[in-house]
This record gives C-alpha cells, structure tokens and sequence, in this order.
C-alpha cells in the first residue's frame, strides 16, 4: 500500500469514509453536526458510508441518508469492526484517484460549542474551519 500516492497531493482530492454500525440516526447526527459546523465535510470530499449493520431493517433508511447527502453507500454484509473497518476504508483510499482520507466512526461529531474552552484531557473543543485545518496536519 503506498503511503504517499503522488509527489503532488491536492486538497481537493479528500475521500471522507464513515463507518457505522445498526445506527441511521447516529449517522444522521454526524451530517447534522457538519451542516451546523462545517459544511466542508459535506461539500468538498467524495463521501463513503462504509455500512456494518447486521440489522438489515436500517439498510432503507442509511440508503435515503446517502442519498440525500451523497455518500456512497458500500454495504460489507458482515460487521468488521473498527479495526478491519479501518483497513477496508485504507485499501479502498489506495485504489481510488484521491490524495487523501478522513476516516470517521458515525459517533464522531463536530462539537457543538463553538467556544475556547478545554476539554478534560486538555483539547479544544472546537476548532474553526476543522477540514481546512486537518489538511495542514
């Protein structure tokens, strides 16, 4: 697997994956929290929803979801796990034409206080313009 897939990385070229599990609206939680506090994860990335479910009853309702947002639903038909999750979405980054990747689990939402305040472990709660901000990382 290549680590850097060309010399010349472009910003515009993000592939964002989501991994979720029997949850919609958890996953609906999560776009809410980028329409809210930055709308770049929603406009800027090709968008993948990288489905776990063993629940077959929420397979509708995260197809409308990805739908509505565009994601592309990728259903595994098994639940991988965060770990083989992670690995799936890298090998799927690795043949795709994009320069980066944001891997998410569908419970890590944007904060939703825009403040300066500090977490208990000592990291901000909010930072302005996170997607931009990512990429400089």
């Amino acid at each position: 697997m290549n680590c850097q897939k060309t010399n010349t990385l472009d910003t515009n070229k993000v592939g964002l994956y989501v991994i979720t599990f029997n949850s919609p609206k958890q996953f609906k939680t999560l776009i809410e929290s980028f329409i809210t506090y930055d709308r770049d994860y929603l406009d800027k990335p090709q968008k993948f929803l990288l489905d776990n479910s063993s629940d077959i009853s929420t397979t509708e309702e995260y197809k409308i979801l990805c739908e509505q947002y565009g994601f592309e639903h990728i259903i595994t038909g098994e639940n991988l796990g965060i770990n083989r999750g992670r690995l799936f979405a890298a090998k799927h980054f690795d043949e795709s034409d994009s320069d980066y990747y944001i891997f998410l689990e569908d419970d890590m939402g944007i904060h939703k206080l825009r403040s300066t305040e500090y977490c208990r472990n000592g990291f901000r709660t909010y930072v302005p313009d996170l997607y931009e901000v990512v990429h400089k990382i």
